[in-house]
């Protein structure tokens, strides 16, 4: 086999990687490993820099749900921004998502890539929707006297 040359990118069906001082890493590019979104790493830096911008971890969040993705932090770091700013429709709204898309990655789940729907924070943001349900309800019978 040749030898690729330094920083030369590797390809597989759904993963690129790249090699770079001998070693082999996933690139340094966003890609979706199965239904998973993966960051490059100063992505990464700027999602945890931005933690408290609820715009920004939204628009993460939006932007993955057309597609079918999901990154758990984002998704965590929204549901409580949301709920801070008492947006609870968006809340449910995301938490719902997770729900669907966990449930979704599991029944189709390959049998050898990670069990992304087991995350904590994935589990997090499921056992939020009681409370967010409640929270609505409260919201409209204030609103209605």
């Amino acid at each position: 086999m040749k030898a690729k040359p330094e920083g030369a990118k590797w390809y597989s069906p759904e993963i690129v990687f790249e090699e770079k001082d001998g070693k082999i890493r996933l690139a340094d590019i966003p890609m979706a490993i199965g239904n998973t979104l993966q960051l490059p790493l100063n992505s990464i830096d700027e999602m945890v820099a931005r933690r408290h911008d609820l715009d920004y971890q939204l628009g993460l969040c939006r932007k993955m749900m057309p597609e079918g993705l999901i990154l758990p932090y984002p998704f965590e770091r929204a549901a409580i921004l949301l709920r801070k700013a008492k947006r609870y429709h968006e809340e449910l709204e995301l938490c719902r998502y997770v729900a669907e898309w966990s449930k979704r990655d599991e029944t189709t789940w390959d049998g050898r890539s990670a069990k992304v729907w087991q995350s904590p924070v994935l589990r997090a943001c499921i056992a939020r929707i009681p409370r967010v349900e409640r929270l609505l309800e409260k919201a409209r019978a204030e609103g209605n006297k």
